[in-house]
């Protein structure tokens, strides 16, 4: 996939809110409804988040961000991890997991955590293979179909 380029952009950046949107109407296919889509724009913008638009030419197919969770010990959280179905397995979301990991190792982040549902397979494949572990429930009143994970941050 040559012609993917990872952008940072605002949260709120018309392509963000494109394929937030689209994970949205995902979730309401899988669960019958689906986590808030909006996303405060200055939680996801450096230093304290980031938030990240895949494009394969003009065309965006992927997104996520990161922000912080808690800041002693410093703990940082993935959301919105999207890929447009079209694109998947396509190394996309890998890139941009990594840039995001990348990101919380810069921001000395000690651990970065993440949720995703329990019929979202390709999402926790994604994430099992790029070493993230189960934990515990990091979010009062998830229901039982979330899956909470966790990752030692890679070296700088």
């Amino acid at each position: 996939m040559n012609e993917l380029e990872l952008r940072n952009v605002s949260a709120n950046h018309p392509d963000a809110l494109y394929l937030v949107r689209e994970l949205e109407s995902y979730q309401v296919a899988l669960y019958g409804h689906a986590d808030p889509g909006w996303l405060d724009p200055a939680r996801f913008m450096p230093p304290v988040g980031l938030f990240i638009v895949a494009y394969h030419g003009d065309v965006p197919i992927s997104c996520g961000g990161c922000h912080v969770w808690q800041t002693e010990p410093l703990i940082m959280e993935i959301k919105k991890m999207f890929t447009v179905p079209a694109w998947r397995y396509h190394g996309a979301g890998r890139r941009l997991l990594s840039r995001l990991e990348s990101f919380a190792a810069e921001s000395g982040a000690q651990q970065i955590v993440l949720e995703s549902g329990e019929k979202n397979t390709q999402a926790l494949k994604l994430y099992r293979a790029a070493g993230y572990r189960p934990i515990s429930a990091y979010v009062a009143g998830r229901t039982s179909i979330n899956r909470a994970f966790g990752k030692v941050p890679p070296c700088k």
